[in-house]
Formats: C-alpha cells, structure tokens, sequence
C-alpha cells in the first residue's frame, strides 16, 4: 500500500474512536504510567486512546508511519515503530477520540486489506500472590531433583534467558554477576552503537519508562490492595525475584542459586507501577528485543485474561526464530481450558504453560491449571528468591531474600531447566527440546492428573538425563525401540485431539485418511495414553524383515 493510500484511509476515518470502545466501559485513573486505564465489555483493561496495528506483510510499518505522521494535526502520536514484526503503536488526543463519536475506528481499518490486526493497548499484570511467610531453606530444588541436574550439566554460561518483567536489581549481591551485557554497545556514550534502535542498551532496556535502565524502581506501597499509600514506597522485587530464581549465582558463598547457577541474565523492564501492570505495546517491544538480541528462553511470569492478535502473532515470530517461550499459568485457581489466560493460554508450539504445587506435590490453591491447555506443574509456594530491600528514604536498594508465591514463581524453575537442556544441547530443535521436556522432564503425580497436560510436575534431572542419553544415541528420543504407534478413536473429540498432540509435540501422521501418528515416548507416557479415553490403540512401531 503506498503512503498516500494510507493517508486517505487515515484522513476519511479521522481517526476517532467509537462507541465500540468507549460505551459502557468505566474508566479510571491508572498507574500505568499515569495514562487512563478502560475496560472493554469483557472487562478486559486497556491505555485509553492507545492501539496497536499488525500490517500485512506487504504493507511495510515503516511506510505506514509516515502516513500516520502526516496526521499529527489530527491528534494523531506514533510511539513506536517495532519493524521485526510490522508493528506500529499510535496513540489518538481526547478530542480526536470524540471527534465522530460514533465511528468505529477499529472497524474501519480491520476493513482494510492492509492491516492484518488492530487492537487496544492491553494491560497485562505479574502473576504473583503475596506471601510474607519467610522460608529458611530451598525445598524446591531436592523436588526438581536440581542438585543431580547439575552433575549432568552445571551451567549455561552461552544461554541468554530474557526476564520480562519488572525490571531487576542489577546490583544484588547474587545476581550482578549473571547479568547480559550487550557487547555491541559502548556504555555511557549517548549513542547506539549497534544500530538497533536503543541508546546504550549495555544490559536491556526499561520499556516502562523507556531508558537503558531495567532496574527495579521505587513504587507506592498498597494499601489492602487497592490503595496507593501516599507516602510509604518500596522496590519492585517480582522481576528481581524471577530473575534470581532462574540464575542466581551458584557456590559464591552467599544467599542463593538459581536453577541454573551459571546463565545469562537479560533484564526486559515492561511492568511497573504499584500494581505491576505493563502494555501489549510495551510486551511486544520487549519480546522483540528478546529475540533480536539473541535470548533463547524468555521468561513471562505475567498475563491477563485479554485474547490478543498481535500479541500470538509476535510469540509465533519468536517460536520461528527458536525462542522458546515460558509463561505463567495465572494465579485465579481459574480452570484455563475454559477461562483462558494469556500469553501462556496461546496455542503456538513453543509456549510451555506453568503451573505451581506446593511441598506436597499438590496443585497450589491460587494456580490455573488446564489439562488441555496447562503443559506441566512446578513447585510454586513458599519460594525462597532474591529481592532489593529498601523504602523511600533509602537513596538505593540493598541485597535481600524473600519467600513468595505463584505461578511467577514457578515458570522460571522451567525457564531455568530449560536453559540448562540448552546448554546441554546447543544444536537441538528447539521444539524438540519442549517435547522432551513434556515427555521426560515430569514426575506423574497423581494429584495433578487431568489438572495439566502432562500430569506431572518438574524433574530437571529426568530432563537433561534424557538428553545427555541422546546425545549418546541412546535417548528415548533417538532409539527405534522406543518409537511408537496411536491410533485415535474416530469419535475423539477436536479439543480432546488437540490435548493429545500437544502432549505429544508434533508426532507424525502416517495415514492420510486415519488419524494414525508416528512418536517416541516413555513408558509413563504409553501406560498413560493406554488409559485415556479417545486412544483406539497404542502400539510398538514394530520392524518386520523379508523372509529369507
């Protein structure tokens, strides 16, 4: 579409919001960045007046926004540009809104061939449920079996994990040390050096407030939860916490260890505010720092219950780029299957669902959990992790531990393993890698059978000992012993279909008229899948030999 197609399109819609957005939706001060927060009829929250728009390949962003410059008279403000994934986030001035009234905006430009997705600036919130209790002691790495993880691969010094989150405490005492740096920049010199679109990004970047500085920030204290003290600050500690749950340094001496005791941290500042709150715009900018920057795992202890296009369509990017994308199940003890949160509710082949479980290997009380659309449990209560201490009287944060909980919480143990399976396994598939950890990489508990996909909770070291086996050519994964048959029933429904070859991950179809798929699994999973109901058989992938 040229320039001037797209100023027509802007001009006859004037850009104005409709009643779409704005009737029976209650508005209200909000601490995202002390923009306006509105609710659509689903009670979704978004930036009142801000949009985000996916264009169609051959539709550029980069033209596009010169187009929407052009209307700056209008009320029209372009805040980004995020050209990997054609991209623009545009806000409108209140009298650009209310200039029509009743035109639909959204409407209109979906109707145009030229843009693929165009939505609301969505809020996304940490998955976090508060506990104060104070836990002397890790009880989730003997649970995870992490210590025997570690004779087999005791780090992952080349794997970027990306955090976005809050922002992390670079200067904590156990996390300094396993910070990124970005070696194409040269810090303190105001210019960018690598060309990628941010000034001395050395090690990530703040979404939130849009500075080189992903530091955890000071933010009001809430009262009862929903009132901001006028007074009484304290640090973020949600990102500083994740952060440290997946690579605190290991055997310094001092506090804790990560999962992954030897790992590149990259901070991603999207979420900030009392609440913890961050936008889709912001989300996406941050995923696409992630995978421009070379992270291999991103870590996403964060979502809502907003159902966004843009937002699958960037972790589709990432999952082709071989990302691999670790997301909270939710702490609303909802049931995903039929309440889905996202990112983590998104069906893309490398987004690994979490959900938590306390000492007992029971489901924790807050977590979602989802047996077609949750993969695996981790331990999720009672985390005993890093975080800044201090308040507003303190001219910065100091070094301190802290026990929380959810499904925050257990996501980075995943993202954490996995990076060790990467380190491991440097030149595997990426999908591979989360099949095996579907297959392998969980102890069966029966408390969470028909609660998550796999029916189990983490075992990092089932998981690197599978892949240390293949790389021996004796794994699961590379034995035709081990290959497999399932055949499913004809009057299998589509979600219960669907639930098998997720748990499956991409098995293949042998039969082009019968739902015949060819995969290799352990023996808890055969005995599991001879169990289920819509399985009409499940066989060895028997070898026959001409009569001689």
């Amino acid at each position: 579409m040229s320039i001037a197609t797209m100023q027509r399109m802007i001009s006859q819609t004037s850009f104005v919001l409709s009643v779409f957005l704005f009737c029976s939706l209650s508005a209200s001060a909000a601490e995202t960045k002390n923009m306006t927060i509105a609710r659509d009829a689903k009670g979704n929250e978004y930036i009142q007046g801000e949009y985000v728009v996916r264009f169609a390949k051959d539709t550029p962003a980069v033209e596009a926004a010169q187009a929407f410059e052009s209307q700056k008279a209008n009320g029209v403000s372009i805040k980004k540009v995020i050209g990997r994934f054609n991209t623009l986030h545009f806000s409108l001035e209140p009298e650009a809104q209310l200039a029509l009234g009743t035109n639909d905006i959204i409407s209109e430009m979906k109707a145009s061939p030229d843009v693929a997705i165009i939505e609301p600036n969505y809020i996304y919130r940490k998955d976090t449920t508060p506990n104060d209790s104070k836990y002397q002691e890790m009880w989730h790495m003997p649970k995870i079996e992490a210590e025997a993880a570690w004779k087999i691969q005791g780090e992952s010094l080349d794997v970027v994990v990306a955090i976005v989150d809050t922002g992390v405490f670079l200067g904590h005492e156990d996390i300094k040390g396993a910070i990124w740096k970005n070696k194409g920049e040269i810090i303190g010199n105001n210019k960018d050096d690598d060309n990628n679109g941010y000034i001395d990004d050395v090690v990530g970047w703040d979404f939130y407030n849009n500075d080189n500085d992903p530091n955890a920030d000071l933010v009001p204290v809430l009262k009862f939860g929903l009132f901001e003290d006028p007074v009484k600050k304290i640090f973020e500690s949600h990102g500083t916490h994740v952060a440290g749950t997946v690579g605190a340094v290991g055997n310094n001496g001092t506090g804790v260890i990560g999962v992954t005791p030897k790992v590149q941290i990259m901070p991603l500042k999207f979420l900030g505010g009392s609440r913890g709150s961050g936008s889709l715009a912001d989300a996406i900018s941050a995923i696409d720092y992630a995978v421009a920057q070379g992270a291999q795992v991103i870590n996403n202890s964060w979502g809502g219950s907003s159902k966004s296009a843009n937002l699958k369509a960037v972790i589709q990017d990432a999952t082709d780029a071989g990302v691999i994308f670790v997301a909270a199940a939710g702490n609303s003890s909802k049931d995903n299957d039929q309440n889905p949160h996202y990112p983590s509710s998104y069906d893309v082949k490398n987004v690994v669902a979490v959900a938590a479980t306390d000492s007992s290997d029971k489901l924790a009380n807050f977590s979602c959990y989802g047996k077609q659309s949750v993969d695996l449990a981790a331990p999720g209560v009672g985390i005993l992790s890093t975080v800044p201490l201090g308040d507003e009287f303190s001219q910065e944060a100091s070094s301190g531990y802290k026990a929380l909980s959810g499904t925050s919480m257990a996501t980075p143990l995943v993202s954490g393993c996995i990076a060790l399976a990467r380190a491991l396994e440097p030149e595997i598939e990426s999908s591979t890698l989360v099949g095996k950890l579907l297959q392998t990489g969980v102890d069966k508990i029966t408390n969470l059978n028909g609660k998550v996909v796999t029916g189990g909770r983490l075992n990092c070291r089932a998981y690197l000992q599978n892949i240390e086996l293949a790389k021996e050519g004796g794994a699961i994964s590379q034995s035709t012993e081990n290959d497999w048959l399932v055949t499913i029933q004809p009057t299998a429904t589509r979600m219960e279909k669907k639930a098998l070859l997720r748990e499956l991950r991409n098995p293949e179809k042998i039969s082009p008229i019968r739902d015949i798929y060819k995969f290799q699994g352990s023996p808890e999973l055969i005995e599991s899948l001879r169990a289920r109901e819509g399985i009409q058989a499940v066989e060895r992938n028997t070898k026959f030999y001409i009569d001689r």
